[in-house]
């Protein structure tokens, strides 16, 4: 059968010409008003050409009405459905006059079918790609005075349900363009509790309790909540499409989620509390796929590179039982520290608990489990500062002469001549040794490398910190102010040679082939093994070139400034410590120390860049290996797609064991979908065991607070709008001037800083990625500033004050 009438359609026509377009046809023969139409089956057309039931539809829609304008939609089998609404996934065309535009808009709806994001809507759900059951229907057009939804249960109350309306057609409302009249009424009583009408020409409570009586009689006929779509001609109220609420499903698997985690971490609390934050680790992996937790729980394994850092520089590490708590962990699908078994792992005997003190900062108390501890406490001190005096100062006197020179020329040869190998040729099991050879080197040598420049420097930051403060005591936030001055326009910094050579591409200076050969094995973000490389993906760099063309030469010309404010702030600190018989007596260890940490601080960001090195070879295997299986399919993670939801033993049986394949898929598409529930869930940056209860709710409100205080990173006021954004594609929206927000931000992201009047981040640290970059520039910008992506909304008017680590909100939202 080509068409339908959709008064006609029973279930059993479901299948051939879709959902929509069945419900639309049982709320007609359950009496409720539908606009009259037909639905022509994809099958059909497929089979026999468009043309060939062209006449047969125009037909059809000329006895419906030819001075009538039409509604042209999709009606996949797939759609509107209990566990999917594909909601705006496919075409719709309002407005089409009778005649040969009807066809065109009905070939539309149909190519809409293998849209981009439709495509990505069905690989991130996990739904078969191209759906072969769908048809369209072509529906008189409704001359609306008001249109809009009915939740008939509203999915923040049980007992409310929601009716949104909005002047003319509803289809400024479902693209979110405008804001709707907005009432919630009790399920029971359909009486109105609340009203937001921000309607020119209010909406008469009188057709929203007539919306609301309608919805629910269908509800009561259905047997499950739904959303409604209507439309009213100033007469009569007609129902235009009616699905279930898809929300109610994932709502209670979320619930589950929620409480599963909470339970792990249960299981895992120790005595006297875990104390777990994404301080140093949410900003640069923030949601963390499954396969680079399994990587990460390696490398702070026993025998690991972070082991012998520790150890070379005279320092303890324990590793701990194999059922111990991990350092790092996946906590509601985000990277987290467990601070407390860091805090063991690395005590060497001291008894250290780590505590959360007053403005949510990390501190450490005694904490004696035994009597006996607290007598070895200064024999264990002793031997730290043994340990420091024999292995630390050495070590770090010639390391990053050694790395500079000899070992990162090395491994940039080494991973040349890894990348150019042909994984095409090598078999599955060939493929998987590959893999874990790229895996150890990681986790044996690249790390280790990377850890010994991050102790190195965390150390030599604290002697830093101690002149300063010692030198500035009379000065309150003198101290913390120098530091930054101290630490900016330092030469070496990875990322700021990556965006300065960008430029040198747009400028002609530098081909983009010799860019991507020296810079192309980053990705956004970097740790993440599922992200693609700029190397297989270039048009992030053609983005952020972009975004540069205009901001170059000032970012250039920042840079160059900062090395100067630098260079004269040294010799500042040098004459201040001249000052006070202390300090002029620790002059020379003071400076010493400060010249190490100016070494040694933008170190860290090329061992990083080792390791990335090898995580793009790890990520090429896995993305061979999906090419040559069933578990290719291509979505926001880029190739590879669901392999990267596997962890490293499940992902050895992918490449070994044919036979489970379709079996870890399945476990990898369930994951997937768990950890897009579990992201959307509130969890504070920093917590205790102690209000694990407590992860879940909402942050408290913040609509009355005048400021969000932060952490200043470089200082400065400025005025302008504020642009909250949640990745990197909506930071593309990003205009000149305005105050970019944000939970975190890595290299991929720094360009916009040069488009940026300031930066604010949620979470973060001084010595982040993004935290260096902004402070080589002379960008304002403070991070930590606690659920500033709750506090302020885009558009808003703010200032930005960097220098007491503040953004001020102003009464009025422009946008």
């Amino acid at each position: 059968m080509k068409l339908k009438s959709l008064g006609d359609l029973t279930v059993a026509d479901q299948g051939l010409f879709g959902t929509k377009a069945v419900q639309l046809g049982l709320l007609m023969q359950a009496g409720y008003q539908v606009p009259d139409g037909i639905v022509v089956a994809a099958q059909s057309i497929e089979l026999h050409g468009l043309a060939e039931v062209e006449g047969l539809i125009l037909d059809s829609c000329r006895k419906i009405g030819s001075e009538c304008l039409f509604a042209v939609r999709s009606s996949s089998q797939d759609e509107d459905s209990a566990d999917h609404s594909f909601a705006g996934q496919f075409e719709s065309i309002l407005n089409v006059p009778y005649g040969p535009l009807i066809i065109e808009a009905i070939r539309k709806c149909l190519a809409s079918r293998q849209s981009s994001h439709a495509t990505a809507y069905r690989s991130e759900l996990g739904i078969a790609q191209g759906p072969s059951v769908f048809g369209v229907i072509v529906q008189k057009m409704v001359p609306a005075t008001f249109a809009g939804v009915c939740f008939t249960q509203s999915s923040v109350e049980s007992e409310t349900l929601v009716v949104e309306a909005v002047a003319g057609t509803g289809d400024q409302l479902v693209s979110g363009k405008i804001t709707p009249a907005h009432f919630e009424l009790n399920r029971a009583t359909l009486e109105i509790q609340s009203k937001e009408d921000r309607l020119s020409s209010a909406v008469d409570t009188q057709l929203v309790e007539q919306v609301a009586r309608v919805g629910r009689s269908v509800e009561q006929k259905w047997g499950y909540p739904l959303d409604i779509e209507w439309a009213f001609d100033g007469k009569e109220l007609f129902l235009l499409q009616a699905r279930p609420l898809s929300y109610f499903k994932t709502q209670k698997r979320q619930r589950l989620l929620l409480e599963q985690e909470k339970q792990k971490l249960r299981e895992i609390a120790q005595e006297g509390g875990n104390v777990w934050t994404d301080f140093s680790i949410g900003d640069v992996l923030t949601h963390p796929s499954p396969l680079t937790v399994s990587g990460f729980r390696e490398i702070t394994s026993t025998g690991s590179g972070v082991e012998k850092a520790y150890r070379d520089l005279g320092l303890s590490y324990s590793a701990g039982e194999a059922l111990a708590p991990q350092i790092y962990d996946s906590v509601f699908g985000r990277s987290y520290i467990n601070v407390t078994e860091y805090v063991t792992r690395i005590s060497g005997g001291l008894p250290l608990k780590p505590v959360i003190g007053p403005g949510n900062k990390i501190g450490l108390k005694l904490n004696p489990k035994k009597p006996s501890t607290v007598l070895l406490t200064p024999y264990s001190l002793a031997k730290v500062i043994k340990g420091i005096r024999s292995n630390f100062y050495p070590l770090r006197k010639k390391f990053y002469t050694e790395f500079q020179e000899k070992i990162q020329p090395r491994l940039e040869r080494e991973a040349a001549i890894e990348r150019s190998r042909d994984l095409s040729q090598m078999s599955d099991s060939e493929l998987w040794e590959t893999f874990r050879t790229y895996s150890n080197k990681n986790r044996l040598e690249l790390n280790y490398y990377h850890m010994l420049t991050d102790i190195i420097s965390g150390f030599t930051q604290a002697f830093v910190k101690w002149g300063l403060k010692m030198t500035y005591s009379s000065t309150p936030g003198m101290a913390e102010a120098k530091e930054l001055e101290l630490t900016t326009g330092l030469p070496g910094n990875f990322n700021t040679q990556t965006n300065l050579a960008l430029c040198d591409v747009i400028d002609g200076q530098m081909t983009l082939e010799t860019f991507i050969e020296k810079f192309g094995h980053r990705g956004n973000p970097d740790w993440e093994i599922a992200a693609p490389r700029w190397r297989e993906d270039p048009s992030t760099l053609h983005r952020m070139m972009g975004q540069l063309k205009e901001s170059r030469l000032r970012g250039r010309k920042e840079f160059e400034d900062q090395k100067k404010k630098r260079v004269d702030s040294e010799a500042t600190f040098e004459a201040d410590l001249e000052r006070t018989a202390a300090t002029r007596l620790l002059k020379k260890f003071f400076m010493k120390e400060l010249k190490y940490f100016q070494i040694y601080s933008p170190l860290r960001e090329a061992t990083h860049s080792v390791c990335f090195l090898w995580v793009e070879l790890a990520r090429r295997v896995v993305v061979e290996m999906a090419k040559r299986t069933q578990g290719h399919r291509p979505g926001p993670e880029g190739l590879g797609d669901l392999l990267f939801f596997l962890d490293h033993k499940e992902l050895e049986s992918y490449f070994l064991q044919p036979t489970e394949r379709k079996a870890l898929l399945r476990i990898a598409q369930q994951r997937k979908a768990d950890l897009r529930l579990l992201r959307s869930v509130y969890v504070p940056h920093l917590f205790s065991d102690q209000e694990i209860n407590q992860i879940g709710l909402p942050p408290k409100q913040v609509d009355s607070l005048s400021f969000v205080q932060g952490q200043p990173i470089f200082q400065g006021v400025v005025h302008g709008l504020a642009r909250v954004v949640k990745n990197l594609d909506e930071a593309s929206l990003l205009q000149k001037g305005e105050i970019l927000i944000t939970q975190f931000t890595d290299p991929a992201w720094t360009p916009l800083f040069f488009v940026a009047g300031g930066l604010v981040l949620e979470q973060g640290s001084s010595f982040s990625h993004g935290a260096l970059v902004a402070r080589e520039i002379g960008l304002p910008s403070i991070v930590n500033a606690q659920d500033v992506t709750y506090s302020i909304r885009t558009g808003q008017q703010v200032t930005l004050d960097a220098t007491q680590g503040k953004i001020f909100l102003h009464a009025t939202q422009v946008c």
